[in-house]
């Protein structure tokens, strides 16, 4: 049976596709200054090799991007001028997360001198060690510095302590031949840390306070997680709203004010607006008044499969109500742009 959306004002599959968001306080693993005139830079000309490094974690923490290093002029300007696949392992040579950092600057955030793709959170257990690495192809221009020759002295998250650098020649793998107590290949990749400890907070309510619902509230919507493009965990949430009454979430990149017809509240998204309604997204408010819904940022509904870095998506809540017949209402918006 299909469900009818009374008073959304708008078909309920036309649809553009979007998201929301949320942020935490993401923190590079390490940082240095390769700008002095004095830097060594190194590439892979001689052949195709894994390059990285290993070091030791002293306390559990999630990683939630991996990243290499990116130059600019006159190695490729702006972006990466081939693409390098990166890695972290543990200690044994498992492999725990993989990413690649693409040509050029599509779908990944630059961060310092690291240009960064964002995985799935990986929760790295403490008093352990591990490697990052990636592949640099002996035909790319992108340049690294080397840290050793060029006395650069990184500065590293109070829980990450270099180990030895690591390489790997041929292909891209474990890199485990040659283990080199200095910091030459150390400037190579990069990681990004949630050091806030969980997700925050993030996004920016707008058109609020709603139109209160039935209980008397405006109903509202918050977002957690990160505010990174990718696929990055999204939390959203919707509270102060009636019981027992389903609900949906929806999406746009435009911002507006509608009153839709058989309808007491306000829609803040107009022009492609996205619906949250496919199986297992429609929610229920139940006993506590509230829904919330995990969104997967790489697989959002209608034509745009994926949020893309630099895109800004405002969010909102619908659900029915019984004020005192049946009829609808919304909550206020949310806005989040995506690194």
């Amino acid at each position: 049976m299909q469900k009818r959306y009374r008073g959304i004002g708008f078909a309920p599959f036309a649809a553009l596709a979007t998201a929301a968001l949320a942020q935490a306080q993401l923190v590079p693993a390490q940082t240095f200054d390769a700008s002095a005139p004095g830097t060594v830079w190194l590439s892979s000309f001689c052949c195709d090799r894994t390059v990285g490094w290993q070091f030791t974690l002293a306390a559990d923490r999630d990683v939630t991007a991996l990243g290499v290093f990116d130059r600019g002029a006159p190695s490729p300007d702006p972006g990466m001028g081939d693409l390098h696949e990166v890695a972290m392992w543990n200690a044994t040579g498992t492999m725990l997360a993989m990413a690649a950092v693409p040509q050029g600057t599509a779908g990944t955030t630059l961060n310092g001198d690291f240009r960064y793709v964002a995985i799935q959170p990986l929760t790295l257990t403490g008093a352990a060690d591990y490697v990052i690495g990636a592949f640099w192809r002996s035909a790319a221009f992108d340049h690294f510095p080397d840290l050793e020759q060029s006395g650069i002295q990184p500065t590293r998250h109070p829980d990450v302590t270099f180990v030895s650098s690591e390489q790997l020649f041929g292909s891209f793998g474990f890199p485990t031949v040659g283990s080199f107590a200095n910091e030459f290949l150390a400037g190579t990749t990069n990681f990004l840390i949630n050091d806030s400890g969980a997700p925050v907070p993030v996004g920016t309510n707008y058109c609020g306070p709603a139109v209160p619902n039935s209980t008397g509230f405006a109903g509202t919507i918050s977002g957690t997680g990160f505010a990174i493009a990718g696929g990055l965990p999204l939390n959203l949430a919707a509270a102060n709203l009636p019981q027992d009454e389903f609900g949906i979430f929806l999406a746009s990149q435009t911002q507006g004010i509608v009153a839709p017809p058989q309808s007491q509240g306000i829609r803040c998204v107009v022009g492609q607006v996205a619906l949250f309604n496919r199986t297992g997204e429609v929610r229920n408010t139940a006993s506590a008044g509230a829904f919330d819904l995990d969104v997967n940022t790489m697989d959002m509904p209608g034509t745009q499969a994926a949020i893309l870095a630099g895109e800004t998506w405002n969010f909102q809540a619908w659900h029915r109500d019984r004020n005192p017949s049946g009829t609808s209402n919304f909550t206020d918006g949310l806005s989040v742009t995506f690194q």
